[in-house]
């Protein structure tokens, strides 16, 4: 009967995002979450800053309501509005979605024209679609050349090749194959420490 009521609480606890499946909500040591929350709060200690980055408000919204407890969230739709936030904010950790398949031509970082004549033999439509393709990689690529080195989590399913090439590239690069905030949690913890009463601090190497 207790492991018929667990089964149970575990399918309630999971839900489907325009299409897309959420990891359950995290709830290990969750009082001493709250806990370390109430003492940041008191002590006047930043919560750590997550920048989500993406073509829509999936990420956001999945964000909000799963991750908003351990992070303050922030939210940038192309390269150059991730560059604004990071230009006055102090942001721990970057969130991105790798396509961003509604974008239009004029919002995407690369040389749309210039893909087009050396990929696609001019066609811009497909340069088009391949740079939307690889927009996250291209506004993380960017995003490092003007020094900024927060840990970076895409949420697609990577090739272990591929996730490697990104690492070699990009410095600390981690994938969770789908919206999972304990797996989220899990990638940040490698690079970042919680001090109790203390508030989030990076993890020196």
């Amino acid at each position: 009967h207790r492991q018929t009521d667990r089964t149970t609480h575990r399918q309630t606890d999971r839900t489907t995002h325009r299409g897309k499946r959420w990891g359950a909500p995290h709830r290990v040591k969750g009082r001493l979450r709250w806990s370390m929350q109430r003492r940041t709060a008191e002590q006047g200690i930043d919560m750590p800053k997550l920048l989500v980055i993406e073509d829509g408000r999936e990420y956001l919204d999945f964000a909000l309501a799963l991750l908003q407890p351990d992070f303050e969230i922030m939210h940038a739709q192309s390269g150059p509005a991730a560059r604004e936030v990071l230009a006055t904010q102090t942001v721990d950790a970057l969130l991105f979605d790798l396509r961003f398949d509604r974008s239009p031509a004029d919002a995407l970082l690369g040389d749309v024209e210039g893909t087009a004549q050396a990929l696609f033999a001019g066609d811009v439509p497909r340069a088009v679609r391949y740079l939307q393709d690889l927009q996250g990689v291209l506004i993380l690529a960017d995003l490092r050349s003007l020094g900024h080195q927060q840990p970076a989590v895409f949420v697609h399913d990577f090739t272990a090749r591929r996730l490697r090439n990104l690492r070699s590239l990009y410095g600390v690069v981690h994938a969770v194959p789908r919206f999972d905030a304990d797996a989220i949690r899990r990638c940040l913890s490698q690079n970042m420490v919680l001090a109790l009463g203390g508030g989030w601090r990076r993890r020196v190497p």
